[in-house]
């Protein structure tokens, strides 16, 4: 989501610099940035940072006046954007590029949800929308969810989310528009320079204008969602997040559901995000027909991966970005989720539950997908999996290089981590990766 107010940002400082070239389109002919980020950072200045209140009153007005509108909505977001743009100031660090990316980013959220109501009641017959059996993607980090997401995706009797309609969903996608909307080039553009300013990104994750992307985005309009942890060193908001009451931030999820699908089918969904591991109990209570798909693998090959990820996408933002916090941070962030998705199948069952390992993901993709569907009840159609082979002939593995890091970057014992998370491995018989 950053990605688009980054190309903002750096379209309209016309720094020069013969050693990076901004993609074509993103700002002025000819406009240069440097490489590294910091460098950029540094030339375009300190940002003043003002008191908190002032800060969220400044967003508001800015957002009211960028739409013209004046209904947020339900006051429920309100808490979440004041703990949140505390931590913010007393805890990331940003760099001057983080100062003006992430606080044009929580205004569009801001902007989102004015335009939101105002559709809403001009067409209030969207409240009959149903959002009937989603299927929600939560398993950890790196264990093969995203492939697993691209493959759903190319299914056209379902829907996902696409990363251009998650970072403006107004007007609402109409079935006429969803592959050339206008608003695509300029999501396309922001995640062609990340790539260009942080390139291991493409082999970490890669994101597409028009691809599937993590709907945890859309609990960020509500400002409770871990989703936002990633970005930022915030760990206050964190502790704060892992113990709020998260029904209203799926309440607004399916809102946000409710709009996309109004107009533009179909209207079976197929969703995905680590972030639903925090919060089962809060999904199932706004969705409770949904199935959920959990992903399994090896901790010692997660969560290094994870403070890999999490380094790289902070980074963009924060030039004070510290290996050995993420290395304490990560294991007990995803420990505390896979405990609580535990304590819940022990208590409900394993029924709304899909468990695919790993290696299945890597070995057997097609097999594992069309086994999902007979579990769930589904159909499965040969279109659908003609289009999700050919999703594979195009997308080997480490298609964009391979992700290169090590668990001693972090402070990290392989060893270490698998004995921390035995209580998992062990429930869900994880084998040991080599």
């Amino acid at each position: 989501m950053l990605s688009s107010c980054l190309a903002k940002i750096l379209a309209t400082n016309t720094i020069r610099d013969p050693n990076f070239r901004v993609p074509s389109g993103v700002g002025p002919e000819g406009m240069r940035c440097p490489l590294p980020l910091t460098t950029l950072a540094n030339r375009l200045g300190p940002v003043e940072a003002p008191m908190t209140t002032s800060r969220i009153e400044q967003m508001l007005e800015k957002a009211r006046s960028k739409s013209g509108l004046e209904d947020f909505g339900a006051d429920s977001f309100r808490e979440g954007l004041e703990v949140l743009v505390e931590s913010i100031e007393r805890e990331a660090r940003l760099n001057a590029i983080g100062e003006r990316a992430v606080w044009r980013q929580l205004t569009t959220f801001l902007v989102n949800r004015l335009e939101i109501e105002e559709i809403y009641k001009r067409h209030p017959e969207i409240e009959e929308q149903e959002v009937e059996a989603p299927w929600f993607g939560l398993g950890l980090p790196r264990t093969g969810s995203s492939a697993l997401s691209s493959l759903l995706s190319r299914d056209p009797g379902r829907r996902f989310l696409r990363t251009w309609e998650a970072e403006r969903p107004c007007p609402p996608p109409d079935a006429h528009t969803p592959e050339d909307d206008p608003r695509i080039t300029g999501v396309a553009r922001g995640i062609e320079l990340m790539y260009q300013i942080a390139p291991e990104l493409s082999a970490i994750h890669e994101t597409t204008a028009t691809g599937p992307n993590e709907d945890g985005v859309v609990l960020a309009h509500e400002f409770k969602s871990p989703h936002l942890e990633a970005l930022m060193w915030i760990p206050s908001y964190g502790e704060w997040r892992a113990g709020c009451d998260m029904t209203s931030a799926y309440r607004y999820h399916r809102r946000f559901l409710k709009l996309l699908q109004w107009h533009c089918p179909p209207r079976r969904w197929q969703l995905k995000s680590p972030v639903h591991l925090h919060s089962v109990e809060a999904l199932l209570a706004v969705y409770p027909d949904a199935r959920l798909i959990m992903t399994h693998r090896d901790p010692a090959k997660v969560i290094p991966s994870a403070c890999s990820m999490w380094r790289t996408t902070m980074g963009l933002y924060s030039s004070d970005v510290r290996d050995r916090d993420l290395g304490q941070l990560i294991p007990e962030f995803w420990a505390r989720s896979l405990r609580r998705v535990i304590e819940y199948r022990q208590g409900n069952g394993d029924e709304r539950f899909y468990d695919i390992a790993y290696r299945d993901m890597l070995d057997a993709p097609i097999e594992t997908v069309r086994g999902m569907y007979e579990n769930f009840g589904e159909p499965y159609t040969e279109v659908a999996e003609a289009a999700m082979k050919q999703w594979i002939r195009r997308n080997p593995k480490d298609k964009h290089g391979a992700h290169v890091y090590t668990p001693e970057e972090f402070g990290l014992d392989a060893a270490e981590i698998r004995d921390r998370y035995r209580f998992y491995s062990e429930r869900f018989g994880v084998p040991v990766e080599e």
